[in-house]
């Protein structure tokens, strides 16, 4: 039987926000894990893994799914799994279990590993039954790292003639910094269908950072509760200069850090007929990372070593464009002559597709 639990909530459907990435969810129950002993268990679907050295798929070990340390709502750390190592394939699931949390725990801080995962949902069960659900399109719809996913979870705000897709974006983690969010903090409670404090702001869950932070800080462990976060608030004129509520309780990343350059030379390509998955929104997000992506439904690329829009050849009469075949950016003149584009090609390793 179907969970009818949330990802967002139907209060701000009125405002449009299912048509920007979020919706109302239905997850069946195998997208959790049965809890039948004390403890807090966590399923984590990846949509995606993250590169590895020059480019290449990650092989051998599977991106790894985050830490995850859990607290109660007074911020007392309850529990975590920091020495649990959990592999997740691509477009798989894997869980994890946090074992002597024996009272509800709100919060949760989850750290990421150095091997990236695109997160498409997580879901959490606690040890009473009490289920909750989080989705990789509030990753997209606060401009945070995120990339498409394969993954289907019906939307109830969406029809089922297949006119619209609802496919889940997800969002990038990644504790060595080729992301910039290394980890997260959500508090449950939050994401269920009976919580009305968002008072109808359809940007609530991206501008309150007790609710859902996308933390930037090395090895983020720390809980940001809504006690502190409020009393930090009514403060905020003793804060340093250049310091938030929402920033304030963590080490901020150095701004010299060095980032690497390995979503940028992602050597797979993504070929998807997804409707959800077009080309255009790919490119004009400042916040998407991961591989090119060609799009039929769109009949165009994202090339994203340069984040930038071609069309099909096919589809041109001269200038640069996308050849299907050879799976590369040429250059078809005036007389239909095709040669090397000016851009370097890219030696494409591995071609996925999605349906």
């Amino acid at each position: 039987m179907a969970a009818l639990l949330p990802a967002a909530f139907s209060a701000l459907d009125a405002l449009g926000l299912f048509a920007t990435g979020l919706g109302m969810f239905s997850f069946a129950q195998h997208n959790f894990i049965d809890n039948k002993t004390p403890g807090t268990t966590l399923r984590f679907q990846v949509g995606l893994n993250g590169a590895g050295p020059r480019g290449q798929p990650l092989s051998g070990a599977d991106g790894q799914a985050p830490a995850v340390h859990l607290y109660n709502d007074l911020g007392d750390w309850l529990g975590s799994s920091k020495n649990s190592r959990v592999y997740c394939p691509s477009g798989e699931t894997c869980d994890v279990r946090v074992g002597g949390a024996l009272q509800q725990v709100p919060y949760t801080v989850f750290e990421a590993n150095d091997d990236g995962v695109c997160l498409a949902y997580i879901t959490v069960s606690w040890h009473d039954g009490t289920q909750y659900a989080w989705t990789g399109n509030y990753a997209r719809y606060c401009n945070h790292p995120w990339y498409y996913s394969d993954i289907y979870v019906k939307n109830n705000k969406v029809p089922d003639d297949g006119t619209i897709d609802s496919k889940l974006a997800c969002g990038w983690m990644d504790g060595n910094g080729d992301s910039k969010t290394r980890g997260m903090q959500v508090y449950w409670p939050a994401f269920g269908a009976g919580f009305s404090e968002h008072g109808g702001h359809k940007d609530f869950y991206c501008t309150t950072p007790w609710v859902l932070n996308f933390r930037e800080d090395v090895s983020p462990q720390s809980v940001l509760t809504r006690s502190y976060y409020e009393d930090m608030n009514s403060k905020r004129s003793v804060l340093p200069a250049g310091e938030t509520p929402a920033n304030a309780s963590a080490p901020a990343t150095p701004e010299n850090e060095p980032r690497s350059n390995r979503m940028a030379l992602d050597t797979r390509l993504i070929k998807s007929k997804s409707k959800a998955h077009t080309a255009s929104g790919l490119c004009e997000s400042e916040s998407s990372m991961g591989p090119t992506l060609v799009s039929y439904a769109e009949r165009k690329v994202c090339h994203m070593q340069y984040k930038t829009l071609y069309s099909f050849c096919e589809d041109v009469k001269t200038g640069e464009c996308w050849d299907d075949v050879k799976h590369a950016i040429v250059h078809k003149g005036a007389k239909g002559v095709v040669k090397r584009a000016a851009n370097p090609a890219v030696k494409f390793e591995k071609v996925i597709h999605w349906g």
